[in-house]
């Protein structure tokens, strides 16, 4: 595999982890989590956390240009 190609995986790869923690972590983990009995604050934080996580690896891809 090229460098190229393999930066281009990467780059998709950071995108859509980004997208799926910033839509998916504050529901859908939340709900997961939630249901297995973990305490209200406790899943309220972690989607909190999930939600910063995506947005700063989205800002970061957009900041060194990754993406436009």
């Amino acid at each position: 595999m090229t460098e190229g190609k393999r930066a281009r995986i990467q780059r998709a790869f950071l995108v859509l982890l980004g997208m799926v923690l910033i839509f998916a972590g504050p529901t859908y983990v939340v709900l997961l989590i939630d249901m297995v009995g973990v305490p209200f604050p406790f899943t309220i934080i972690t989607g909190g956390i999930l939600f910063l996580i995506g947005l700063f690896i989205v800002f970061r891809l957009i900041k060194t240009g990754e993406i436009k």
